[in-house]
Protein backbone atom coordinates (compact mmCIF):
# COMPACT_ATOMS: atom_id res chain seq x y z
CA UNK A 1 0.00 0.00 0.00
CA UNK A 2 1.02 3.48 -0.71
CA UNK A 3 0.19 6.49 1.38
CA UNK A 4 -0.91 9.66 -0.31
CA UNK A 5 1.02 12.76 0.42
CA UNK A 6 -0.75 15.13 2.65
CA UNK A 7 -3.25 12.75 4.19
CA UNK A 8 -1.58 9.89 6.03
CA UNK A 9 -4.83 8.14 6.81
CA UNK A 10 -5.86 7.37 3.21
CA UNK A 11 -4.08 4.43 1.62
CA UNK A 12 -3.98 4.01 -2.14
CA UNK A 13 -4.60 0.52 -3.45
CA UNK A 14 -2.46 -0.62 -6.42
CA UNK A 15 -4.40 -0.61 -9.66
CA UNK A 16 -5.92 -4.01 -10.23
CA UNK A 17 -6.26 -5.50 -13.63
CA UNK A 18 -9.59 -6.97 -14.36
CA UNK A 19 -10.10 -10.67 -14.87
CA UNK A 20 -10.99 -10.01 -18.51
CA UNK A 21 -7.64 -8.26 -19.10
CA UNK A 22 -5.84 -11.20 -17.51
CA UNK A 23 -7.70 -13.72 -19.69
CA UNK A 24 -7.04 -11.66 -22.83
CA UNK A 25 -3.31 -11.53 -22.03
CA UNK A 26 -3.21 -15.30 -21.57
CA UNK A 27 -5.26 -15.79 -24.73
CA UNK A 28 -2.75 -13.76 -26.79
CA UNK A 29 0.14 -15.70 -25.29
CA UNK A 30 -1.63 -18.99 -26.05
CA UNK A 31 -2.35 -17.84 -29.60
CA UNK A 32 1.32 -16.90 -30.10
CA UNK A 33 2.52 -20.25 -28.81
CA UNK A 34 -0.02 -22.07 -31.00
CA UNK A 35 1.13 -20.19 -34.09
CA UNK A 36 4.76 -20.96 -33.28
CA UNK A 37 4.00 -24.67 -32.86
CA UNK A 38 1.95 -24.74 -36.07
CA UNK A 39 4.84 -23.13 -37.96
CA UNK A 40 7.31 -25.67 -36.58
CA UNK A 41 5.00 -28.55 -37.53
CA UNK A 42 4.56 -27.25 -41.09
CA UNK A 43 8.31 -26.78 -41.54
CA UNK A 44 9.01 -30.30 -40.25
CA UNK A 45 6.31 -31.77 -42.50
CA UNK A 46 7.81 -30.04 -45.55
CA UNK A 47 11.30 -31.28 -44.70
CA UNK A 48 10.02 -34.84 -44.25
CA UNK A 49 8.21 -34.63 -47.56
CA UNK A 50 11.27 -33.32 -49.39
CA UNK A 51 13.40 -36.09 -47.84
CA UNK A 52 10.87 -38.71 -48.93
CA UNK A 53 10.86 -37.33 -52.48
CA UNK A 54 14.66 -37.47 -52.61
CA UNK A 55 14.65 -41.06 -51.39
CA UNK A 56 12.10 -41.98 -54.04
CA UNK A 57 14.15 -40.23 -56.73
CA UNK A 58 17.29 -42.10 -55.70
CA UNK A 59 15.54 -45.46 -55.24
CA UNK A 60 16.95 -48.15 -57.48
CA UNK A 61 14.97 -51.33 -57.98
CA UNK A 62 16.54 -54.76 -58.56
CA UNK A 63 15.18 -55.02 -62.09
CA UNK A 64 17.11 -51.82 -62.95
CA UNK A 65 20.48 -53.45 -62.19
CA UNK A 66 22.07 -56.05 -64.43
CA UNK A 67 24.83 -58.30 -63.06
CA UNK A 68 27.31 -59.88 -65.46
CA UNK A 69 30.13 -62.39 -65.07
CA UNK A 70 29.60 -62.72 -61.30
CA UNK A 71 31.93 -65.35 -59.87
CA UNK A 72 33.12 -66.58 -56.50
CA UNK A 73 36.71 -67.77 -56.96
CA UNK A 74 38.69 -70.05 -54.65
CA UNK A 75 35.84 -71.02 -52.37
CA UNK A 76 37.63 -71.29 -49.05
CA UNK A 77 37.87 -69.34 -45.81
CA UNK A 78 38.69 -66.27 -47.94
CA UNK A 79 37.13 -66.13 -51.39
CA UNK A 80 37.04 -63.54 -54.15
CA UNK A 81 33.68 -62.24 -55.40
CA UNK A 82 33.89 -60.32 -58.64
CA UNK A 83 31.81 -59.32 -61.61
CA UNK A 84 30.27 -56.40 -63.44
CA UNK A 85 27.27 -54.28 -62.53
CA UNK A 86 25.22 -52.35 -65.07
CA UNK A 87 23.01 -49.56 -63.78
CA UNK A 88 19.87 -49.16 -65.91
CA UNK A 89 18.17 -46.73 -63.51
CA UNK A 90 17.96 -42.94 -63.63
CA UNK A 91 19.97 -42.57 -60.39
CA UNK A 92 23.63 -43.16 -59.60
CA UNK A 93 24.19 -46.59 -58.03
CA UNK A 94 26.27 -46.31 -54.86
CA UNK A 95 26.00 -49.74 -53.26
CA UNK A 96 24.82 -53.33 -53.67
CA UNK A 97 24.20 -56.02 -51.04
CA UNK A 98 25.00 -59.56 -52.12
CA UNK A 99 23.62 -62.48 -50.12
CA UNK A 100 25.95 -65.44 -50.74
CA UNK A 101 25.29 -69.09 -49.97
CA UNK A 102 27.86 -71.90 -50.25
CA UNK A 103 26.67 -75.49 -50.37
CA UNK A 104 28.57 -78.76 -50.12
CA UNK A 105 26.99 -81.12 -52.65
CA UNK A 106 27.49 -84.88 -52.60
CA UNK A 107 25.72 -86.41 -55.58
CA UNK A 108 22.23 -84.88 -55.56
CA UNK A 109 22.21 -83.86 -51.91
CA UNK A 110 23.37 -80.34 -51.04
CA UNK A 111 23.85 -78.89 -47.59
CA UNK A 112 24.39 -75.21 -46.85
CA UNK A 113 27.77 -74.80 -45.15
CA UNK A 114 28.34 -71.06 -45.45
CA UNK A 115 26.36 -67.85 -45.74
CA UNK A 116 27.59 -64.30 -45.95
CA UNK A 117 26.26 -60.86 -46.83
CA UNK A 118 28.70 -58.71 -48.76
CA UNK A 119 28.13 -55.01 -49.23
CA UNK A 120 29.86 -53.46 -52.21
CA UNK A 121 29.70 -49.85 -51.09
CA UNK A 122 32.40 -47.96 -52.94
CA UNK A 123 30.48 -47.83 -56.20
CA UNK A 124 29.73 -44.80 -58.29
CA UNK A 125 27.89 -46.10 -61.33
CA UNK A 126 26.05 -43.36 -63.23
CA UNK A 127 22.83 -44.18 -65.08
CA UNK A 128 23.27 -46.50 -68.08
CA UNK A 129 26.89 -47.37 -67.30
CA UNK A 130 28.77 -50.51 -66.18
CA UNK A 131 31.54 -50.95 -63.62
CA UNK A 132 33.58 -53.95 -62.47
CA UNK A 133 33.83 -54.85 -58.79
CA UNK A 134 35.94 -57.17 -56.65
CA UNK A 135 35.42 -58.08 -52.99
CA UNK A 136 37.14 -60.55 -50.72
CA UNK A 137 34.66 -62.57 -48.71
CA UNK A 138 35.42 -64.38 -45.48
CA UNK A 139 33.40 -67.49 -44.72
CA UNK A 140 33.88 -68.24 -41.03
CA UNK A 141 33.81 -71.94 -40.11
CA UNK A 142 33.63 -73.23 -43.70
CA UNK A 143 34.33 -76.99 -43.49
CA UNK A 144 36.39 -78.95 -46.00
CA UNK A 145 34.05 -80.18 -48.74
CA UNK A 146 32.83 -83.76 -48.70
CA UNK A 147 31.69 -83.37 -52.27
CA UNK A 148 31.77 -80.29 -54.44
CA UNK A 149 31.16 -76.70 -53.43
CA UNK A 150 28.36 -74.92 -55.23
CA UNK A 151 27.38 -71.35 -54.57
CA UNK A 152 24.61 -68.94 -55.37
CA UNK A 153 23.85 -65.30 -54.73
CA UNK A 154 20.93 -62.96 -54.56
CA UNK A 155 20.87 -59.19 -54.53
CA UNK A 156 19.58 -57.59 -51.37
CA UNK A 157 19.44 -53.84 -50.86
CA UNK A 158 20.54 -51.36 -53.50
CA UNK A 159 21.65 -47.87 -52.63
CA UNK A 160 21.26 -44.97 -54.99
CA UNK A 161 22.26 -41.36 -54.72
CA UNK A 162 21.00 -38.29 -56.48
Amino acid sequence: MELRQGNPAVAVQPERRSFVDWVMTKRWALLGISLLLATIIVIQWRQDREMEEQIQKSAIHPWQVQLEEVSLNRISAVSELKGKIRNNSSSTLAGVNFNLTVQDCVRDKCETVGEQTVYVDDLTIPPNQTRAFTRFVRFVGLPAPEGEYKWQYSVGALQGKR
